[in-house]
């Protein structure tokens, strides 16, 4: 989970990060249950800016965890070699983790 370090309602929409490969990002705020879709804005790496713009805005406040998720279209012969990024930050957006398997709950 990452934290929102800025919402403004009054610029164009998306969600400005560090560059990410996939234009649309579907996002989650922990805080209050919304889910909403945006796309990727350009940001100055290592910064640690998480900046919720336009109608996004709405929906995430200053200090909200956030879960940010993209996703690729792997054609059908690539899927067993696809190796997915799920990245972790600490408390000031920083990256700390890399893994590359998705969990799997248990009973």
């Amino acid at each position: 989970m990452i934290s929102a370090t800025l919402s403004n309602p009054s610029v164009g929409g998306g969600v400005k990060a560090r560059k990410n490969r996939c234009p649309q990002l579907s996002d989650r705020n922990i805080n209050n249950g919304e889910r909403f879709i945006t796309y990727a804005i350009k940001g100055e790496r290592g910064s640690g800016m998480i900046s919720v713009n336009g109608s996004a805005a709405r929906r995430a406040a200053v200090g909200d965890l956030i879960i940010i998720a993209s996703f690729a279209q792997v054609h059908d012969d690539k899927v067993v070699d696809h190796v997915p990024q799920l990245v972790f930050v600490d408390d000031k957006n920083q990256q700390n983790e890399l893994r590359h398997q998705v969990p799997t709950q248990h009973l």
